[in-house]
C-alpha cells in the first residue's frame, strides 16, 4: 500500500499498478501514461496535471480525487467510481466512461471530442464539458504554480 505517498513529478509510465492503494497520494504532474490502474484505489489523490494518457482505470476508485487539468486522453475509465472527483479542464478526448456514474463529479471546462464515450444518458454539455474545437489550451500551468521542492526554504534565493 502506498496510501498518502508523495510521488509528485514521478515517471511511472507503462507500469502495472493493478489493485494499488494510493489513497490521498500526491500524484501532481506524475506521468502514468499507458499504466494499468485497474481496481486501483486513488480516493482523495491529488492528480492535478498528471499524464494519464491511454491509462486503464477500469473499476478504479477515484472518489474525491483532484484530476484538474489532467490528460486523460484515450483513458479507459469503464465503471470507475468518481463521486466527488474534479475533472475541471481535464482532457477527455477519446476517453471511455462507459458505466461510470458522473452525476457527482465536476467536469466544468473539461474537453472532449466525438471519440469520447459517455455513460448512457449523460449530457456532457449540461455538465460543462467543452467540445475540443472550442476549448482553450489544455493543462494551463499558470493555474497551478509549482510548489517549492521539498526541503527548500521559502523566500530564500540560491
Amino acid at each position: 500500500m502506498l496510501d498518502f505517498a508523495n510521488l509528485e513529478d514521478a515517471d511511472l509510465h507503462y507500469a502495472d499498478l493493478t489493485n494499488v492503494h494510493l489513497r490521498g497520494a500526491n500524484l501532481k504532474r506524475v506521468d502514468l501514461s499507458g499504466t494499468w490502474l485497474v481496481r486501483a484505489v486513488l480516493m482523495d489523490a491529488d492528480m492535478r496535471q498528471a499524464s494519464l494518457r491511454s491509462v486503464l482505470l477500469c473499476y478504479a476508485r477515484l472518489d474525491g480525487a483532484d484530476l484538474r487539468a489532467t490528460d486523460l486522453s484515450n483513458a479507459d475509465l469503464t465503471a470507475a467510481f468518481v463521486e466527488g472527483a474534479r475533472f475541471e479542464l481535464a482532457d477527455l478526448r477519446g476517453a471511455v466512461l462507459t458505466d461510470t456514474n458522473l452525476a457527482e463529479a465536476t467536469l466544468t471546462g473539461a474537453v472532449a471530442d466525438d471519440t469520447t464515450v459517455w455513460p448512457r444518458g449523460f449530457d456532457p454539455a449540461a455538465a460543462g464539458v467543452l467540445p475540443a474545437h472550442d476549448a482553450p489550451p489544455l493543462r494551463p500551468l499558470s493555474l497551478f504554480p509549482q510548489d517549492p521542492p521539498s526541503g527548500s526554504a521559502r523566500g530564500v534565493s540560491p
